[in-house]
């Protein structure tokens, strides 16, 4: 199991026999955090890694959405200093998951800026598909290695097809895909008891099922060519439960 959180809670997590964590860190530059996210708490965000590699929970990887305009220049930086840090870096294109429908394909910094401004200071090898597995991510080679760099490119280059993660949210909510519209409630499930073993089977079919959607006409608003195909149509979150939940493993 691996959790998306901050560093405050890394010993908590490790207690409750969580494996390891993703940080998102977009940014090393103060500045650029809180005109990001209009908070001044860059500094937390910095410490949570190593929180997370003190209290055992490795490897730690961190993720990173190049925004333009506001550090689409920062990629080499930032491997530099994943590396220096023994963490693993995954550079991840900005995803149409918004709740106001505002992402544009012409203001997001694709897949393959990554990789090309890594190359003005890193020397970058492709790792061969086979080796990819059910990953989400592409990975680079760095200097022969071993260290590696990854890219998720979910828009241009959907992984629908050996996707294997479940998602489970905050609130108790399961999700067999991020643009899915139906989740489901596993509080409700484990209180109801005797329900348990068919909505666990219920589960099981669902993920099961998991294909590319061939048509526009099957996928979410605002989802890439490619994605799952949604099992129903969720009430809640068609009145905007899906923000930016990218717990990508």
């Amino acid at each position: 199991m691996l959790i998306d959180t901050y560093g405050r809670v890394a010993t908590d997590l490790r207690v409750s026999l969580t494996d390891r964590v993703n940080v998102s860190l977009d940014t090393l530059r103060s500045g650029v955090f809180r005109a990001l996210t209009r908070r001044d708490r860059h500094h937390e965000v910095v410490e949570g890694p190593a929180a997370a590699g003190a209290a055992g929970l490795t490897p730690v990887k961190v993720n990173t959405v190049l925004m333009p305009g506001f550090h689409d220049d920062e990629a080499p930086e930032l491997l530099a200093w994943v590396l220096e840090n023994d963490y693993a870096r995954r550079f991840i294109e900005q995803m149409p998951l918004d709740a106001q429908h505002g992402w544009k394909r012409d203001g997001v910094i694709t897949a393959g800026h990554g990789p090309e401004s890594l190359r003005t200071r890193f020397t970058l090898t492709r790792e061969p598909d086979e080796a990819r597995g059910s990953a989400p991510a592409e990975r680079w080679i760095l200097h022969g290695g071993p260290a590696r760099v990854g890219v998720i490119a979910s828009v241009p280059r959907p992984f629908c097809g050996a996707c294997d993660r479940t998602r489970l949210t905050a609130d108790g909510q399961v999700r067999t895909c991020l643009f899915a519209r139906e989740e489901s409630d596993l509080p409700a499930t484990l209180r109801s008891g005797g329900r348990t073993r068919r909505s666990r089977g219920r589960g099981s079919t669902r993920c099961g099922r998991r294909r590319p959607a061939p048509d526009s006409t099957s996928r979410p608003s605002g989802s890439p060519t490619g994605r799952c195909r949604p099992s129903g149509a969720d009430a809640r979150a068609r009145r905007g439960n899906d923000v930016h939940r990218q717990n990508w493993e």
